[in-house]
């Protein structure tokens, strides 16, 4: 006997009801390319998902890409073990901080537990930290999973001279390719950091910059990031120039970098050089984001800054959509003064002062942090063993990809000596009241706005802070560059861009105040699609059973509180 009508009808109804649950379970969870801090601690918090489904979530995420990203360097074999015992934590006792339970991918050249710091060079492999990196306890104590490590340009592009090195390159962690163009440049040493948060393999990561290396990268990864003052975030146990240099967040939005830094932040006895660093309580930027408005603010245009070609020759697409920025802040009640110049902007573009101090330090602070290693299995002491190594190891790519920087470095004279000192006042000059400073008191401002393109121009050279955020992308008639040399491609339709406030040491607050605004105001990010995606959501991982068991103990539990407030 054939189905009648009735149980036709019937089982269509049944199969769309089972649809419609399934588009709503599906709907119920954040997606993670796209997913803030907040959004995950509301589904740690309500039982939606765990931090073990959400480490699981993002270890498919990586294999799925990561072989044609060479985003991620290597995986905390602890991560799974860790989730379990903070997801147990959580129920007990309740969450530590906004990051509990929350994955993280750190730069790798940061001392963490269990995994290696290599900077990309097979010379550190098996190497082991006398101690973890400040930030990495204080991310652990915060409640953080240490997913595992990114990939970076070698050295933090302290190898290969400017012409034979490639952004995102390293021996050990391959080719890092940017998410919104086949063969993308990522653009800067803290590049699989920002290719991560482009593809959502993490929910934030952690970079470091002394010029450009963060929020280049994360412009060409449509991301948020912010540079603090040299000094603000700790950085022992991190392979980094320590006269300038800096660590900081990579993420979706102002909100999380702010999180982030707030946790971060805070200087430590195990640092040294750079600015000099208050150690009093850190503001509360998560307030000030909450908080952001840019009525009454006063923010200036370096004009004379902004197009200058050994920085990036900025290109007519950018400049059209920063002057929109400048018409959406001036909307916003902002006051934008116009030729708040840096003065010694031509000084800076015919000297090099970081040049002779930069290698200088790179000697210093890389043969500190070699003694600092509590194993270190290929002996590696000092500038000259690492040059010799780096030469003789097959997969170190020598001589294809020179050691130039290196050579500067063994020829390099002290810090301490009388030429060195002398750039590096140079350099806090042409930074400081020639430069950022300098511009900051010709306006009467308190933060100037520039394209992220060329934000670390001045800043770059002090260590003053700077935070970037969406801007746009390149539109489908844009004129395409790609290096000879290495075949990646810098500027394209569909790569993004970005803008940046850069402040003085220690306006982190202000500068985040002014992102956060914009961005609510502007929300390019959610235009701006990379043509790679991974596949696997939470939803792919929650079994049925459990989401809806999750459902119903919600409703009833909603239920019963509005019983109980009748």
């Amino acid at each position: 006997m054939g189905l009648t009508w009735k149980h036709s009808l019937w089982l269509i109804s049944l199969l769309l009801t089972a649809i419609f649950i399934d588009w709503i379970r599906i709907r119920t969870y954040p997606s993670l390319l796209t997913a803030d801090i907040g959004q995950i601690q509301q589904g740690l918090q309500d039982g939606t998902f765990t931090s073990v489904d959400l480490v699981t979530t993002y270890l498919a995420r990586i294999a799925q890409v990561n072989p044609q990203v060479h985003a991620v360097v290597e995986l905390d074999p602890a991560a799974l073990a860790v989730a379990t015992e903070l997801d147990a934590e959580r129920r007990h006792i309740g969450p530590r901080s906004d990051l509990h339970g929350v994955p993280v991918l750190l730069k790798n050249l940061i001392c963490a537990s269990g995994l290696n710091a290599t900077a990309g060079s097979y010379a550190l492999l098996g190497s082991v930290c006398a101690r973890e990196a400040s930030i990495v306890t204080k991310l652990r104590e915060a409640g953080a999973i240490i997913l595992g490590t990114s990939n970076l340009s070698q050295w933090g592009m302290g190898r290969s001279s400017a012409g034979n090195s490639s952004g995102g390159w390293s021996a050990h962690g391959g080719q890092t390719i940017g998410a919104f163009h086949p063969r993308q440049d990522p653009d800067g040493s803290s590049s699989g950091s920002a290719v991560a948060i482009a593809l959502g393999l993490s929910t934030f990561t952690i970079g470091t910059e002394v010029e450009g290396s963060i929020i280049v990268p994360a412009e060409k990864s449509n991301a948020v990031a912010i540079k603090p003052t040299a000094g603000l975030v700790s950085r022992d146990g991190i392979i980094i120039s320590h006269r300038r240099g800096t660590v900081g967040p990579i993420t979706r939005t102002v909100r999380d970098a702010a999180i982030v830094l707030g946790v971060i932040g805070g200087s430590s006895d195990l640092d040294y050089g750079g600015l000099e660093v208050p150690r009093h309580e850190l503001p509360n930027y998560v307030q000030v984001c909450d908080s952001a408005s840019l009525k009454n603010a006063r923010i200036g245009i370096p004009r004379n800054g902004i197009y200058q070609g050994s920085f990036g020759n900025t290109d007519p697409e950018i400049l059209e959509a920063f002057e929109k920025v400048i018409s959406v802040l001036r909307e916003n009640g902002a006051h934008v003064v116009d030729n708040a110049d840096y003065p010694g902007l031509d000084d800076r573009l015919k000297s090099n002062p970081s040049a002779k101090a930069g290698v200088s330090d790179v000697r210093r602070d890389l043969e500190k942090f070699f003694s600092g290693l509590s194993i270190n299995p290929n002996n590696i002491r000092s500038i000259k063993d690492l040059a010799r190594f780096t030469m003789a190891h097959p997969l170190e790519e020598y001589p294809t990809r020179n050691i130039d920087l290196f050579e500067l470095a063994l020829e390099a004279p002290s810090p301490d000596s009388e030429e060195v000192i002398a750039a590096g006042q140079r350099m806090r000059d042409l930074g400081g009241p020639l430069g950022v400073d300098g511009a900051l008191a010709a306006g009467n401002v308190s933060a100037l706005v520039v394209p992220s393109i060329v934000a670390h121009i001045m800043a770059g050279l002090i260590g003053y802070p700077t935070v970037t955020i969406p801007l746009g992308s390149f539109s489908e008639h844009a004129k395409a560059y790609t290096s000879e040399t290495y075949d990646l491609t810098r500027q394209a339709p569909g790569i993004p861009f970005g803008v940046s406030f850069v402040g003085t040491a220690l306006s982190e607050a202000t500068l985040i105040n002014y992102a956060c605004a914009l961005q609510s105001e502007t929300r390019h990010q959610s235009q701006i699609q990379p043509i790679i995606k991974p596949k696997t959501e939470l939803w792919h991982i929650v079994p049925r059973s459990r989401w809806f068991k999750i459902i119903v103990t919600n409703s009833l539990r909603s239920f019963l509180a509005e019983i109980q407030f009748f």
